[in-house]
């Protein structure tokens, strides 16, 4: 669980949202259609909703320890790039 909470949530998953959504807010400030820009920030969605239902239901196992700090930390990673 370890690897799929600070590999690939935090860093691949950050990583991949700040550089799309990067993307997308200089493809909006170079005056690209307003789709590129939202197709860009949008598009990391099903991998963020991935990653948080793997590592809640992975934290959910009965011989893992802080369940409850990481499926918060999960959440709120989740919310955080949701609304970002």
């Amino acid at each position: 669980m370890a690897r799929l909470v600070w590999w690939d949530m935090l860093t691949i998953g950050t990583l991949l949202n700040g550089a799309l959504t990067l993307t997308g807010l200089i493809a909006l400030a170079n005056g690209l259609p307003e789709a590129v820009g939202v197709a860009c920030i949008i598009l990391l969605l099903p991998y963020n909703l991935f990653i948080a239902a793997s590592v809640i239901r992975t934290a959910a196992c009965p011989h893992t320890r802080y369940t409850l700090p990481v499926q918060l930390l999960a959440l709120g990673w989740l919310t955080t790039f949701t609304l970002i």
